[in-house]
Formats: structure tokens, sequence, C-alpha cells
């Protein structure tokens, strides 16, 4: 992923490693599953805490519409009050992990440059860069999306997303919202 020392390559380390561990939770019901899972997120938002505010959506779909098969396994099923309560544990595990790790920087000696630096990501990141959500722009990414790929690539994706479809539309609806919420914020970035 990355050929110099930047945050992409732990942040998605942690964010493949923290969905293994949501689904195994699913599977299984150990507490301890969703607790690390939650601890990881965290540090993917310690990492790169715009990519954890994409991913909140999709991940939270997951308590609420978690996967109906894990190979030849059904998950686990709770009540609305236990999809509520792990949905809490989860995420308050996660931003407390990344304010803890961003506590130094907020606090700490050199808080005017931290807080400048995210002034100045804001502004640019956002305020003055992004063009809304649908602009010239996002066409332009899904051309880039389209033409990057072979026609048997094309082929194989959307096959792909239909058999994901036909045999686990939760899982299916999973990645859209992973696909698509990313798409959105960053296709549509003046850039």
């Amino acid at each position: 992923i990355s050929v110099f020392g930047n945050s992409h390559t732990p942040s998605v380390f942690f964010l493949l490693t923290g969905l293994v561990l949501l689904l195994n939770y699913h599977k299984t019901s150990h507490r301890q599953e969703l607790v690390l899972s939650g601890v990881l997120f965290g540090c993917m938002g310690a990492a790169r805490e715009h990519e954890l505010l994409l991913m909140m959506i999709p991940v939270s779909f997951f308590f609420f519409f978690p996967p109906t098969k894990q190979g030849n396994m059904l998950t686990t099923h709770y009540s609305p009050t236990q999809k509520f309560g792990n949905f809490l544990i989860f995420w308050a595990l996660a931003l407390g992990v990344c304010f803890l790790f961003h506590l130094p920087l907020l606090f700490g000696a050199e808080s005017a440059t931290y807080n400048g630096q995210f002034q100045r990501y804001w502004v640019s990141g956002l305020s003055d860069n992004y063009l809304g959500i649908v602009s010239d722009s996002l066409m332009f990414s899904l051309e880039q999306i389209f033409f990057g790929m072979t026609p048997i690539g094309a082929v194989m994706g959307l096959s792909g997303l239909f058999l994901l479809f036909s045999k686990d539309r939760r899982l299916f609806g999973f990645l859209v919202l992973w696909l698509i919420i990313p798409l959105l914020f960053y296709g549509n970035l003046q850039m």
C-alpha cells in the first residue's frame, strides 16, 4: 500500500483486523472479540480520523443487520436491546481509544500547532474542496473506476456482487455502503 511511512497502511490493517474480529463476534458471541474489535477501530481512528468517520455507517450496519451466514454456520441472533448495547460498547471503545491517542496533541504543549493543522485540514479537505454529493468530480471518479477495469474484471466484479447479493444480502449491504460512502466523499473532492 505504501512505499514510505504514512498512516494509510496501519489504518487499513486496523480496519481489516477489526472487521474480522467483528464478524467472528457475530458468529461466536465472545465479548472479547467485540471489545478488541472496538479497540482496533479506535487505533484505526488514531491513524486516520476521517477514515473512521467514513466507516461509521457501514460498520454500524453490522450491528443491526449482521450477516446471516458465515460458512455453514448461522450467526448468533441478538435482541434489539442487545444489538443496541453492543453498538454502544463498540463505538464507546473505538471513539475512546481514538480520543486517548489524540489527547496529548489536543491538550499538550503542541496543542496550538495540532489545532492549527486540524483547522487547515478541515478547510482544505472539506469546506473549500468538497463539491457536494454529486459533482463533475464524482463523474470523473466513476469514469476512472470504469476505465481502470478490464471488461473481464468488470464482469467478474459484477458477477461477484450478484452472487453475494443472492447468498447474503446483509453482507452485500455492508459492502455497498463501504464502497459508496467513501466514494461520495473522496469522489466529490476538488483534487
